[in-house]
């Protein structure tokens, strides 16, 4: 049985121009049970689906946002639209015809988390999955859950289905869920988005930026008193704070393992600890630049800059 998707935007040039190529390749393509999905585009702004940009979050970038009919919150495409992030936006979609909550592999998870904190100076972001009720707060840097969030819980995550929505604050986010304060558990969002790349097994972001077009730069020192870490993660950093290098020349040229690599990048791009370089321009990742002023802190700033 066929269903019929409307789908509008406000987006101009090659952006509206691939958006519409991505509707008219996946029309002709089988989804689920072998139903086709019929995507319509329309210049009707009372369309099931709008498709927006929004460059008031930051100057120097873009992130692109869906507007679900019915649906309180919007959902993040992310901050570039091309035919694989379309592929994936509508293969969500698609999925949620017949399942209540948008199902998200391994690696949608984790980009998911990284495109939102790269596109978001405040605001806030609920996560329900099976584990947990999860909110980041961007304006506090702050994790918020209903549950203690050990490196357990941490591993399932990712393989987890789970709905990500976004809100304009965290007091938006808390209404959504009908509570009047937040959940009782909270840490620092920087210290769990780095134990979570650390973690996380099935996909990094090393490997989804290891193009030689891509490096990466040191934003912030990690605050190794308190995180996890091994003595490669130190000697990485030390070597991004000098100067750019990309996954490719971390491994061949410095003679690190590629699992040692993957780790210390997932985790950095994650927590922000690391900004990404692509032809020599910095991507827009939001940085949550650390807070403490221990004396590890001072040492390292002495010696390294």
């Amino acid at each position: 049985m066929e269903q019929t998707i409307s789908i509008s935007s406000s987006l101009a040039g090659r952006d509206l121009a691939l958006l519409k190529s991505m509707i008219n390749i996946l029309c002709t393509e089988e989804h689920g049970e072998k139903k086709r999905v019929a995507l319509q585009y329309t210049d009707n702004a009372d369309s099931r689906i709008h498709i927006y940009t929004d460059e008031s979050t930051n100057e120097s970038t873009s992130c692109y946002y869906a507007k679900i009919k019915g649906k309180a919150a919007k959902k993040i495409i992310g901050t570039e639209i091309n035919p694989k992030v379309l592929r994936s936006f509508f293969s969500s979609i698609f999925s949620s015809q017949s399942e209540p909550a948008t199902s998200n592999g391994p690696s949608e998870f984790i980009q998911s988390l990284y495109n939102f904190i790269g596109a978001a100076n405040e605001g806030a972001m609920c996560i329900e999955c099976s584990e947990a009720l999860v909110v980041l707060d961007m304006a506090t840097s702050t994790i918020h859950s209903d549950k203690k969030i050990s490196d357990v819980m941490l591993a399932k995550f990712s393989a987890s289905k789970a709905e990500f929505l976004q809100f304009g604050s965290l007091e938006e986010c808390l209404s959504h869920q009908n509570l009047s304060e937040p959940l009782a558990w909270k840490d620092s969002l920087q210290s769990i988005l780095w134990r979570m790349g650390l973690i996380d097994k099935e996909f990094t972001l090393a490997k989804h930026f290891s193009g030689e077009s891509y490096s990466f730069k040191l934003e912030a020192w990690p605050d190794f008193g308190t995180l996890p870490f091994n003595s490669k993660h130190i000697m990485m950093t030390s070597i991004v704070h000098a100067q750019a290098a990309s996954y490719k020349c971390l491994i061949d040229q410095h003679g690190f393992l590629a699992e040692d690599v993957e780790s210390f990048i997932n985790a950095g791009c994650l927590s922000g600890h690391i900004r990404v370089v692509s032809d020599g321009t910095a991507s827009s990742h939001i940085i949550m630049k650390s807070k403490s002023d221990n004396f590890l802190s001072r040492l390292k700033s002495r010696f390294f800059g």
